[in-house]
């Protein structure tokens, strides 16, 4: 479980499938830049001041289904304000020291949707993916 101090020196917990903002700059090429939410995929359980995190960014019909999972929009528990997907093909390790703000968070389904099209794309089978 990680702990994030907000502004008025309150303590979040931060978990898997939450959705926090998260400050990614400095990036190159074609990485995802500027603050932007992230989807967390490691956020507890460790004892290291970092974690995993996905970029969220808005979901458009051309974005390949292969690496895009999308996110229910609308869907008041996530914290979106527009329809969006995770680009799983961004997968990051993050200092805890560039979250931001939580959002909110991903169902069950979508976070199992991430995962498998993560398994995919780095061709790790099923029968790893629990």
């Amino acid at each position: 479980m990680c702990c994030l101090r907000g502004s008025r020196e309150r303590t979040l917990t931060i978990k898997t499938a939450d959705i926090v903002l998260v400050n990614l700059p400095p990036t190159k090429g074609g990485e995802k830049s500027k603050t932007r939410p992230c989807l967390v995929l490691v956020g507890e359980g460790h004892p290291w001041e970092s974690m995993i995190v996905i970029p969220i960014t808005d979901h458009k019909a051309q974005r390949p289904p292969k690496l895009f999972a999308q996110i229910p929009h609308p869907n008041t528990a996530t914290g979106l304000s527009k329809p969006s997907c995770v680009d799983c093909f961004q997968i990051r390790c993050i200092s805890t020291k560039r979250l931001g703000q939580k959002l909110g968070v991903v169902s069950q389904e979508t976070l199992d949707d991430v995962l498998k099209k993560i398994g995919t794309i780095l061709n790790i089978g099923e029968e790893h993916i629990t």
